[in-house]
C-alpha cells in the first residue's frame, strides 16, 4: 500500500472520509483511446465550415453586383475627344477661290485600247467660273472648244471633279471617234497657287471601243 505522505500529495477530505484503512488507493483512469484524434478532427471540421461560409458570402456578393449587358454601348471615356471627320489637306482651296483661267501642259500617264499612240502631251486651257450668288455651283471648261460642265464641290481630300462629252473631232484618245462617243473626266485640287490633277478620256464608239488614256497636269493661273 502506498502511503499518501510518500507520494507528496495530501488526500482530499472526501477521500479521507471514505477511505478504508488498509485499502489501496483508487486507480487512475487514463483518457479513452482516440481522444486527441477526436479533438483534432473537431478543430479541422470547424475550420472547413468557416472557409465554406466565407466562399459563399463572396459569391453571393459578386452575384448581386449589376453586370453590363453585352448589347449595351460602352461608357464614354472621360476627356476623350469625339471622332473628327476627314479634313482637306493644308492649302486646299474651295472652288470659289479658283475663278479664272489656268493654263499648262498635261503629260501622258497611261494609254490603252487605241490603234494609234496617244499624244504624249496635251495643252490645257482650263477656265473656272463661280457665280456670285451664294450656293450656286461653279462650272468649268476643261479645254478650249469644250462645253461648260458643272464643277463639284471639294471632296474630303480637297479634289474637284467635272465630266462631259468631247466635241466631235477633238478626241485625243481616238481621232476618228464619232460625236458623243468619247467622254472626258477632270479631277484636280488647288494648292499653293496652282491646280494639280488628271485629265482622262474614254471612248465607247465603234471606231475605238474601250480606248482610254490619262494625262497628268500642273496648271498656273494666267
Amino acid at each position: 500500500m502506498t502511503d499518501p505522505q510518500q507520494t507528496g500529495r495530501a488526500p482530499s477530505p472526501a477521500a479521507s472520509a471514505w477511505a478504508v484503512p488498509g485499502a489501496p488507493p483508487p486507480p487512475q483512469v487514463p483518457p479513452p483511446p482516440g481522444h486527441h484524434r477526436w479533438v483534432l478532427a473537431a478543430v479541422l471540421g470547424l475550420a472547413a465550415l468557416v472557409t465554406v461560409a466565407v466562399v459563399l458570402a463572396v459569391n453571393l456578393t459578386l452575384g448581386l453586383e449589376p453586370r453590363p449587358s453585352p448589347d449595351a454601348a460602352p461608357p464614354p471615356t472621360t476627356g476623350a475627344a469625339p471622332p473628327r471627320s476627314p479634313t482637306p489637306p493644308t492649302g486646299a482651296a474651295p472652288a470659289t477661290g479658283l475663278d479664272g483661267s489656268w493654263t499648262g501642259t498635261a503629260v501622258l500617264r497611261s494609254c490603252r485600247g487605241t490603234e494609234a499612240p496617244c499624244p504624249e502631251t496635251l495643252p490645257m486651257e482650263l477656265t473656272i467660273d463661280c457665280p456670285e450668288r451664294p450656293g450656286s455651283p461653279c462650272s468649268v471648261v476643261a479645254r478650249r472648244g469644250y462645253d461648260r460642265a458643272p464643277l463639284s464641290p471639294a471632296d474630303p481630300l480637297g479634289r474637284h471633279t467635272a465630266k462631259g462629252i468631247v466635241p466631235a473631232g477633238r478626241a485625243a484618245v481616238c481621232e476618228g471617234a464619232g460625236p458623243a462617243s468619247t467622254g472626258w473626266l477632270l479631277r484636280f485640287s488647288g494648292e499653293d497657287g496652282s491646280l494639280t490633277g488628271d485629265y482622262a478620256e474614254h471612248s465607247s464608239g465603234a471606231t475605238c471601243p474601250g480606248a482610254e488614256a490619262r494625262w497628268r497636269f500642273v496648271l498656273t493661273r494666267d
